[in-house]
């Protein structure tokens, strides 16, 4: 039973750690997602604005 407990303990620790590396690569890329966006937002900008004159 210890041997069984001890295989459950280090998989959920790898779990969690595993967990921990997404949500900060989540972060991160919708951090980057939010700034292309942005860019392409003020590019976009100046060409909406002479397609209406």
């Amino acid at each position: 039973m210890k041997i069984v407990n001890k295989i459950l303990y280090f998989e959920n620790k790898w779990i969690m750690e595993e967990n921990k590396r997404l949500r900060e690569r989540a972060l991160f890329l919708s951090q980057e997602n939010k700034a292309l966006l942005a860019h392409l937002q003020t590019t976009k900008k100046p060409s909406n604005f002479s397609s209406l004159l």
